[in-house]
């Protein structure tokens, strides 16, 4: 991330993983990385590391829908969410394109009049100022809700809870957080590009990251749609049991048997 979209970055970040990254490589005999996006700009940088990377996915995380309406409930009450929203999940920090979330979430309340909160859940990671700022820009202080660092055991339930969960992301590695609402039964809004597609497969809607209006439409296509979200919802479970923690494993071992052999 830090060669494909370097202004995400802090300049002491830059720094650090520009020398560190090369020396890594070219030290490596294997290299192992979750999708096969990432292999490929990998290869784009470092040429020389084609014959060492092997890709593996990760499993599925060990999340599921929870039926409890009652639990539900006493999970939003505790991060003060009240009715119904639209959930973002993960760090606030440039990269995951949350300003033009916000925008695409302004248009949807002022065109479509949708009754949905928007919930930011995630720590703060970095340069995330501008996020705050655009809320207060927008005067959107009584619809966005900021939960900040969510424990694993309430975010099953905030997934549960969600009408649509959303992820604009402009790049992922792998793109953990659109399996994890699958495995709950959420249906996702996720972006066309880096390794998203790979996860999300044919069990979401995906937006162009750069377009605003874009983003707004996948998001409302959702909310009018029952019919449509209730698919996706169920494609999105089978989805997510295709990433198997123990064939992770088992590809695991074997790249160390091929190095050692």
């Amino acid at each position: 991330t830090y060669y494909t979209h370097p202004q995400a970055f802090t300049f002491g970040s830059r720094m650090i993983k520009k020398f560190i990254a090369p020396m890594s490589i070219k030290r490596a005999e294997r290299i192992i990385t979750d999708s096969e996006n990432t292999k490929k700009d990998i290869i784009g940088f470092f040429p020389k590391a084609k014959d060492k990377i092997r890709v593996i996915y990760p499993g599925s995380p060990d999340f599921k829908r929870i039926e409890d309406q009652k639990h539900i409930e006493a999970v939003k009450a505790n991060h003060k969410i009240a009715g119904k929203y639209i959930l973002y999940m993960g760090t606030l920090e440039p990269r995951k394109n949350l300003i033009r979330l916000i925008e695409a979430y302004h248009k949807l309340v002022n065109e479509e009049k949708i009754e949905q909160k928007l919930v930011l859940a995630g720590k703060k990671g970095w340069l995330y100022n501008d996020i705050f700022s655009k809320i207060v820009e927008l005067h959107l202080e009584e619809q966005v809700i900021f939960t900040d660092y969510i424990s694993e055991e309430d975010k099953s339930a905030l997934y549960s809870g969600a009408e649509v969960f959303a992820y604009p992301s402009l790049y992922e590695g792998f793109g953990l957080p659109p399996l994890e609402a699958m495995a709950c039964g959420t249906a996702v809004v996720t972006s066309n590009i880096s390794s998203l597609p790979e996860v999300v497969g044919n069990a979401g809607i995906y937006i162009n990251p750069y377009d605003v209006e874009n983003i707004a439409q996948g998001i409302y296509s959702l909310l009018i749609n029952q019919e449509l979200r209730r698919d996706l919802e169920n494609k999105g479970i089978e989805q997510a049991k295709s990433f198997s923690w123990n064939r992770t494993v088992k590809q695991i071992i074997d790249v160390y048997k091929e190095i050692l052999e």
